[in-house]
């Protein structure tokens, strides 16, 4: 009599899934006709490519879809946050000092806009290389992965912009000290290293660290010290609030691609940590600044304190929406109320500053 020797497994024996492996049976199954859009989305991104491979090279194109393309490319839809990041830190330094210098605010501006378009592009050659820009990507059409742009093109443009702001920053440095060069030379090779590198920055999940430090504390931060030569509490909480802002967009795309991200072993705090966490950290980027705002009663800025709080109605959208959004497409949707918010709430924090001063 043959003895059956199959016994069953141990749970312990079973093999573990990681939270990233898991994140797909967190999140709601899509309906049919959104894998219908998907598969659709598909089919003509793969047609696109293989048509631009079949009639151009990047050389040949048009003069304006050149320029279309790059502009795309360096996605001006972000460049609202430095922009508005460098605006304040300056209003908050007029509102201490009582005066401001304007050619310094522009070669803030202009370094704090180099080193995100570096980053930009950088990005794009780094995930192209690594198979995280796929045709069928819910987000923004990327240009190298279209065809349009070649990866060598668009990372010598990378580079350059990183290195034109390490050269900016020997002219603002007769504006405030000498210490601005080296700053701004480690904000260059932070913004190569946030996907370029050994350990990519944004490969490790520490996207949001990186942006509270450098597009909050170090941007805002130096903004303000060029207009007043000192550093401040002030100015350290200004940085936080914003740097905070800064992230909702990127913790917003990360939320939408964690499924792609986790095949490239693209580890973001929402690949990590899964659906539930992503929500909640996109909640509380929007909340904090909020809160940490009725700090400037100490002093005794009450526009500054209350101004911002005319974005809330817009916070809660946002939040509300992310929060039972159930597809890529429409987190995809919420992207641009994620920048309205950062820059909103900017704008009404540096009028309330300028009130002041």
């Amino acid at each position: 009599m043959v003895e059956n020797n199959d016994k069953p497994k141990d749970n312990h024996e079973a093999k573990e899934e990681k939270p990233h492996e898991m994140w797909s049976k967190v999140y709601i199954v899509p309906r049919p006709d959104e894998e219908k859009e998907k598969t659709n989305r598909k089919s003509e991104a793969k047609k696109k490519l293989a048509d631009w491979k079949k009639k151009v090279s990047v050389a040949s194109l048009p003069f304006f879809d050149q320029i279309k393309a790059w502009m795309s490319a360096i996605r001006v839809r972000t460049l609202p946050i430095p922009t508005i990041q460098v605006l304040t830190g300056a209003a908050l330094g007029h509102a201490f000092v009582g005066n401001h210098s304007w050619m310094a605010l522009i070669w803030t501006w202009l370094i704090a806009v180099l080193i995100t378009i570096g980053a930009n592009l950088i990005n794009d050659v780094i995930d192209f290389e690594k198979g995280g820009d796929k045709p069928d990507r819910a987000g923004q059409e990327k240009m190298i992965t279209a065809g349009m742009i070649s990866k060598k093109a668009m990372h010598i443009v990378g580079i350059s912009a990183f290195v034109l702001a390490v050269l900016c920053s020997f002219y603002l440095s007769a504006y405030a000290s000498w210490l601005i060069i080296p700053i701004v030379f480690i904000s260059a090779v932070a913004g190569y290293c946030y996907t370029g590198g050994p350990y990519p920055i944004g490969y490790l999940g520490l996207s949001e660290v990186f942006i509270v430090l450098f597009y909050g504390f170090v941007c805002v931060g130096t903004a303000y010290y060029v207009q007043t030569g000192h550093m401040s509490i002030a100015a350290l909480l200004c940085g936080l609030q914003m740097g905070l802002l800064a992230c909702l967009p990127n913790a917003l795309n990360n939320f939408r691609d964690m499924h792609d991200d986790a095949k490239v072993k693209k580890m973001t705090l929402a690949v990590r940590h899964g659906v539930h966490f992503a929500r909640g950290e996109l909640t509380l980027l929007t909340i904090v600044p909020f809160v940490l705002n009725l700090l400037w009663m100490h002093w005794e800025m009450p526009e500054a304190t209350f101004l911002p709080f005319l974005i809330v109605p817009l916070a809660y959208v946002f939040v509300r929406g992310v929060r039972v959004a159930r597809s890529e497409s429409r987190l995809n949707s919420y992207f641009p109320m994620s920048v309205a918010i950062h820059f909103g709430f900017g704008i009404l924090l540096l009028v309330g500053f300028l009130l002041r001063g």
